[in-house]
């Protein structure tokens, strides 16, 4: 009779794997930092360019701007807002 064999070791069960919960944290966060920096961005770019042009250069900028989100939103489907 051959003797039983052991299941091959596979990445998953090593001891420097880490945990379902750490990598969820770890994504979670990463994606918390991502918005924040994109929200930062658009801030300062929104910032630079008020200074830049005049009232009505900005408001027709701001409605276009809007205009074109919005109509993002429905090419998507909502679904870039989840």
């Amino acid at each position: 009779m051959d003797a039983p064999t052991e299941p091959p070791a596979t990445a998953s069960t090593s001891d420097d794997t880490p945990s379902v919960g750490r990598r969820i944290r770890s994504g979670t966060g990463l994606l918390v930092l991502g918005r924040l920096w994109g929200s930062f961005c658009t801030f300062l770019t929104l910032w630079l360019i008020a200074r830049q042009l005049t009232g009505e250069d900005f408001g027709r900028y701001t409605f276009y701007l809007a205009a074109f989100m919005l109509l993002d939103s429905f090419v998507d489907f909502g679904t870039g807002a989840m």
